[in-house]
């Protein structure tokens, strides 16, 4: 039979570039059984960021943006819509930089409740198409036949798109590597042995940090 706050904070999505605008919106409910008062939004943003809009418009205090949304019934929401982008004096290096936008929210009868969202901002924009280069070892590179019980080596170099990396290998027979955060340019290998002759697809799947992915199929011959 009282009041009861729910907020829930979003990020219009996951991975930014620094010069990009970061999109965040905030929902407020009462989902209890009475009504309300004085709630009031306090969005703590990191110092990494800066608003550059908000609707509705709120107050900026001590680097804080606040609104109050007065009273809210049983079953009433509003809704908060955020713009904010990374300051000019931030300095991103190779690593991707994970910022946390929390927001609060409070009321005369109610104990404050808290949700956040997290992005993560990368330095630059990829220009270069995401790629696989192979070498292999145990297998003839002309005919890709091999030989059943010898130890075929597999190596495998990332480029392209937006390190870091996650590589799958699937063999053909079952057998499945994985490696996760590759950095571009940095060699991997894998070594697997067939212990029964037949036509093996080998499947190299990569896939980079915002998500675009890559395919490398090759045919080998066990005999």
């Amino acid at each position: 039979n009282n009041p009861h706050l729910e907020i829930i904070k979003t990020a219009d999505q996951m991975h930014y570039y620094k010069n990009d605008l970061f999109t965040f919106k905030a929902k407020v409910g009462n989902v209890g059984r009475k009504t309300a008062t004085n709630v009031t939004l306090t969005d703590n943003f990191p110092r990494e960021m800066e608003i550059v809009g908000s609707r509705p418009k709120g107050v900026m205090s001590n680097g804080k943006w606040s609104y109050n949304v007065g009273t809210l019934t049983p079953g009433q929401g509003r809704m908060v819509d955020f713009i904010f982008r990374l300051k000019s004096n931030i300095n991103l290096g190779e690593k991707p930089l994970a910022l946390t936008n929390l927001i609060t929210a409070s009321s005369n009868e109610t104990d404050s409740v808290v949700d956040g969202a997290t992005i993560v901002v990368r330095n630059h924009t990829a220009t270069e198409e995401l790629s696989i280069f192979t070498s292999w070892k145990g297998i003839d590179t002309k005919t890709f036949n091999g030989e059943t019980g010898e130890e075929v080596t597999l190596k495998i170099i990332m480029d392209g798109g937006s390190s870091p990396y996650d590589i799958v290998i699937n063999w053909g027979d079952g057998e499945v590597n994985k490696f996760f955060d590759v950095p571009s340019q940095e060699t991997k290998t894998s070594t697997h042995t067939y212990t029964s002759p037949g036509n093996y697809e080998v499947e190299i799947k990569a896939t980079d940090q915002f998500g675009k992915t890559t395919f490398s199929r090759t045919i080998l011959h066990i005999k």
